[in-house]
């Protein structure tokens, strides 16, 4: 099959451009927090736009948010004042606790069910004692990195001065998270996970190469094709 020289150039500027577009996003990771968190308003995460977005705040007694679940740990239900640290009282507080602070809590997304993994991720850790980790977990379950606070108070009754916000965002999707403190049991409340497509994706080092020599080849194959010398029309013999 023969190619004009133009028709050559613009396939390769062609697909210099599908490789742009189809470059998938960096897998880079950021983590989140400690930061202070009294409400859904306090989130990072707030006013983001998502294709799908859960929190999971156990008022109604039950860990039922889709594609979710947590090997350890029940809910706990108080009213204001008891030892069950919630976010919310309405009229009494519930969260997600565990006896075991070491072991942790670990929460899993479920792919099937939410179509993807979530992108952005995070949780609130209401009580515990001695400093607190909190680690993520890409979707081969390797780490994504680990943030560790020290804000837990001594007081095991529900205030929220001690409420902190731990979180991830990793555009390959986010499989787990784990939170843990040294000592004591744990709480954490207003589970939260999304998935953000990313529409501008930016190109790895690999692909801008491909790119670069796209265009370069492109642009040559141009200039090539303007500076053909062009054959003078024959003269018609004269009868």
């Amino acid at each position: 099959m023969s190619v004009s020289l133009k028709s050559g150039a613009a396939a390769l500027v062609a697909a210099c451009a599908v490789a742009f577009a189809a470059a998938p996003a960096g897998a880079a990771t950021t983590l989140l927090g400690p930061t202070p968190y009294t409400s859904a308003g306090d989130s990072p995460f707030a006013g983001l736009t998502f294709d799908y977005f859960h929190l999971e705040d156990f008022q109604d007694g039950l860990l039922n948010t889709p594609g979710l679940s947590a090997p350890r740990g029940a809910v706990f239900t108080g009213p204001p004042g008891s030892i069950s640290d919630s976010v919310e009282f309405t009229p009494n507080g519930s969260s997600w606790f565990s006896g075991s602070g070491a072991t942790g809590l670990e929460f899993v997304f479920d792919a099937g069910v939410l179509g993807a993994l979530p992108t952005h991720a995070g949780l609130v850790w209401t009580d515990g004692r001695g400093t607190i980790t909190f680690e993520a977990f890409d979707l081969n379950g390797v780490s994504l990195g680990v943030v560790t606070g020290d804000h837990a108070d001594t007081s095991q009754t529900g205030e929220t001065g001690e409420d902190r916000f731990y979180g991830v965002i990793h555009a390959a999707g986010i499989s787990r998270i784990l939170i843990k403190n040294q000592s004591g049991g744990i709480e954490a409340d207003h589970v939260q996970y999304g998935r953000q497509t990313l529409t501008a994706a930016v190109p790895e080092p690999t692909t801008w190469a491909m790119m670069i020599l796209g265009f370069g080849a492109a642009g040559a194959l141009l200039r090539r094709r303007r500076a053909a010398p062009v054959a003078a029309p024959v003269a018609e013999a004269v009868a």
